[in-house]
């Protein structure tokens, strides 16, 4: 359930990705709010981690 004109992840802003995952997510969990609720939680370091390789690799990295 994706918006349009966000291709995956790797476009849009950071609100739309997050967004866009939330659905995708509370979705394939029928929408069980809290198997979805469980299932970001079990995500959200790797999703960080891909957050900042993307901040690094395109140099908009801030101190």
């Amino acid at each position: 359930m994706r918006r349009k004109g966000t291709a995956g992840y790797a476009s849009g802003s950071v609100m739309e990705q997050i967004t866009d995952r939330v659905h995708d997510v509370l979705a394939e969990r029928g929408g069980d709010l809290a198997a979805a609720e469980a299932a970001l939680i079990k995500m959200a370091i790797r999703d960080v981690m891909a957050l900042s390789f993307i901040r690094v690799a395109t140099g908009r990295v801030t101190s």
